[in-house]
């Protein structure tokens, strides 16, 4: 969940997602977060099929989800990437937001 206080284009949203969901990938693999997936995955219709446990970075999970606010009345920014001022602003906040809820969901373990 993001909160600005900044209006965005509709094309500098869609590059905030994509900068959100960089930075969300990057802390989660620099963490070393595993995936774990069956080879080929499981078709009842072939019983004999060998599925394989195969460990791979984790790139999100299956409950992933962006919420991203703006503020209609703020002042209009045109770009969201990781180059702009506030694209590397808002990727050093998710990066070490995903960080901080890995260090408390992992090292609560």
């Amino acid at each position: 969940l993001v909160f600005t206080n900044k209006a965005l284009t509709d094309s500098a949203m869609v590059k905030a997602i994509m900068t959100i969901t960089e930075a969300k990938t990057a802390a989660i693999q620099d963490w070393g977060v595993e995936s774990v997936r069956l080879y080929p995955f499981i078709n009842e219709d072939i019983p004999e099929a060998i599925t394989k446990e195969r460990k791979t970075s984790a790139t999100g999970t299956s409950t992933d989800g962006i919420i991203l606010t703006i503020n209609t009345n703020g002042d209009v920014l045109t770009d969201a990437g990781s180059f702009s001022l506030f694209g590397d602003t808002l990727a050093k906040a998710v990066y070490v937001g995903i960080q901080r809820a890995l260090e408390n969901a992992i090292g609560a373990e």
